[in-house]
């Protein structure tokens, strides 16, 4: 056979043969890079679930717990000054292991809320001077529970920003922790109110309208949880539903709500049943909390282990073919 021949033959050979291959090596790559994506993002939820999620759930409770403590400040005793220079420390041992967590992330990682959060914090050295400042019978509703209200309420939806990223059978635990976030925070709303109206001996409409507010809010919230949990994982909600202490806030709350507000009078609930039954509802909230935290952990680390022995099986096989 001519030289010419063998050459054109033998071209024609090497291109029926590269191009299928490259077709093929092209669809490896692509379909390795997707499942790899996939692994990342599934790591990166974990990673930032893991480390930040509780650190920040612990600060947002440090907090709500300072608010309360500066409200029961203004009854101006030693008693509630101690407590409430001991919640302040442990806002800032909070935030201090916050933001140890948050040096061990790229910022362009983490969600906007989370930053935004974060940065607030550094304010809250010059509102507690302000607090200091004043007598305690100065302290208010409007000008001092409000800024630990306006700090905590708009970084709540944190784990909405990473339901884009995550897989789809983790969306109902996200969102319901969001849900589960923003009731908390309205029972202890409705609990900072309260405590202020003790500390003062007073109740005025405005502050009852707060409370009613809050409360109303509370209920839509928690019935939000209800419907965003899964099958399985709504078998805490309906304990919780029927937890004693929960059906004990709801007839406070109907009966505050119910009752006319005549000048400035004192609240119309035994101040002590109502701080018993908050205490113990938002412990048993804080609980599901994180167990909802932990089980986004767990089934990220279980799909990125699948994910990974998924893309072993089909990935080596299709690039040694």
């Amino acid at each position: 056979m001519p030289h010419q021949k063998r050459r054109s033959l033998r071209v024609r050979m090497i291109t029926l043969v590269l191009i299928p291959s490259t077709a093929l090596l092209v669809l490896w790559a692509a379909l390795t890079a997707l499942l790899v994506d996939d692994i990342r993002e599934l790591r990166a939820t974990a990673t930032i679930t893991e480390q930040i999620g509780t650190p920040l759930v612990e600060t947002i409770g440090a907090l709500q717990r300072e608010r309360r403590a500066t409200m029961d400040a203004a009854r101006g005793t030693q008693s509630t000054a101690i407590h409430l220079k001991y919640a302040r420390q442990q806002t800032n041992a909070a935030t201090e292991t916050l933001t140890e967590s948050l040096r061990s992330f790229d910022g362009d990682d983490l969600p906007e809320q989370v930053l935004d959060f974060h940065g607030a914090l550094d304010g809250l050295g010059s509102h507690r001077a302000g607090v200091d400042s004043i007598l305690p019978s100065e302290i208010t509703l409007e000008g001092n529970a409000t800024a630990y209200t306006e700090n905590i309420a708009p970084r709540l939806p944190v784990w909405d920003a990473q339901v884009e990223r995550a897989d789809p059978q983790q969306v109902p635990h996200l969102r319901s922790l969001t849900s589960l976030m923003r009731t908390r925070e309205l029972l202890n709303q409705q609990d900072a109110v309260l405590a202020h109206a003790v500390a003062t001996h007073t109740f005025p409409a405005q502050a009852h309208a707060r409370f009613a507010a809050a409360a109303g809010a509370h209920h839509y919230t928690w019935d939000r949880v209800g419907a965003e949990l899964s099958e399985e994982d709504g078998q805490e909600y309906i304990h919780l539903e029927s937890y004693s202490a929960l059906q004990r806030i709801h007839q406070l709350q109907e009966s505050i709500i119910s009752t006319p507000v005549r000048g400035t009078s004192t609240v119309p609930v035994n101040a002590t049943a109502w701080q018993g039954a908050a205490e113990a509802v938002d412990a048993r909230m804080s609980s599901v909390e994180q167990g909802q935290i932990d089980q986004v952990i767990a089934f990220s680390h279980t799909q990125s282990t699948e994910l990974r022995t998924h893309v072993l099986l089909i990935s080596v096989p299709t690039l040694v073919v």
